[in-house]
């Protein structure tokens, strides 16, 4: 592959700073040196200066004071999908995502502005459109006189590591067959749900469903049948809820519904709504599951009272004399 002439950038790049300016260093002006056999002279340091910013691994923007992009390395390129042609004249807000807002910008310049160095990490746009994530340094450059001329971006795409944390952070509060919450985030939405309760008097409904005949399912059928079965309970809660409930598997063959803002009355039309669709869900074997709900405050004023309501009206719908003996939950 051949590599890109240095030399009409190296002063197309300078030249657009300052008029004899210099990279070596924070500040944009440094007297001239005369080659030496230990050093090279001010021209081949300056291509060595340009050549080692071409070369860095990390994307690199050059802008002056206003935000006008004039320079920017191969890696900035290729995260950006922008030809250096494509980005010089531009401002940085060709990359702007929207993701931000106002004030973190303002934030960003208030720092740079005052000749601070500015790390952060944000959300940008390439030019197909697409977000990535990125990691980012911004230092100011001053002339002689003090005065900010410019600012030099470095950055460090991140997006793989976001992405890596962020399924970890699933994994650590996700049931790993049906993806429902798993018990530690129900208990966290159990408990943000008694809050914002007690606070707005307004109740909160919590549904509690046992998959009926789980064990028969798995003898006659086979476990991989029986994690199926578990499977299409958790595709009817999420295709039935809404995006502020909560639903998570219990443990073995329960699961559970947060439902705010929810009365005894829309609670049990919930439980119907979901057992109707799992009965007429089209696949063999059939299942269903039974359902009881409790009402905050009325049924119970912390999780384990709730909980254990909820478990009481399942059992007397199921016949049966069955209840939790205890519910423990862990304290952030």
């Amino acid at each position: 592959m051949c590599c890109r002439p240095l030399m009409a950038d190296s002063y197309a790049f300078f030249e657009s700073l300052e008029s004899g300016s210099r990279l070596d260093g924070m500040h944009a002006d440094r007297p001239e040196r005369p080659a030496t056999p230990e050093l090279p002279g001010a021209e081949d340091l300056l291509q060595l200066q340009v050549a080692a910013l071409e070369a860095a691994a990390n994307p690199i923007l050059i802008s002056r004071r206003d935000g006008t992009i004039i320079w920017v390395n191969k890696a900035f390129e290729q995260l950006s999908g922008y030809t250096r042609d494509e980005a010089l004249g531009q401002t940085t807000r060709l990359l702007k995502s929207g993701q931000q807002s106002p004030s973190f910008f303002k934030n960003l310049w208030d720092t740079i502005l005052s000749g601070q160095k500015w790390r952060g990490e944000l959300v940008n746009r390439r030019k197909d459109g697409t977000l990535y994530q990125e990691e980012m340094t911004i230092t100011p450059v001053k002339n002689a006189a003090g005065e900010i001329t410019h600012f030099i971006a470095i950055k460090l795409d991140i997006t793989d590591r976001k992405q890596a944390e962020e399924q970890i952070r699933q994994l650590a509060l996700t049931d790993p067959l049906t993806g429902l919450a798993n018990y530690r985030l129900l208990l966290n939405a159990l408990d943000s749900e008694i809050k914002r309760s007690n606070r707005t008097g307004r109740p909160f409904a919590v549904l509690l469903l046992d998959l009926n005949g789980l064990k028969k399912i798995n003898d006659l059928y086979g476990h991989l049948v029986g994690s199926r079965a578990l499977c299409r309970v958790a595709n009817i809660l999420q295709i039935h809820c809404r995006a502020v409930d909560t639903a998570a598997r219990f443990g073995g063959d329960e699961f559970v519904v947060v439902l705010p803002e929810t009365e005894r009355e829309a609670a049990q039309h919930v439980a119907k709504r979901i057992s109707e669709e799992l009965r007429n869900d089209g696949e063999q074997p059939s299942v269903s599951v039974s359902v009881g709900a409790a009402v905050f405050p009325e049924d119970g004023k912390t999780i384990d009272e709730l909980l254990a309501a909820a478990d009481r009206a399942l059992y007397r719908q199921k016949g049966s004399p069955k209840r939790l003996s205890s519910i423990n939950h862990v304290d952030d």
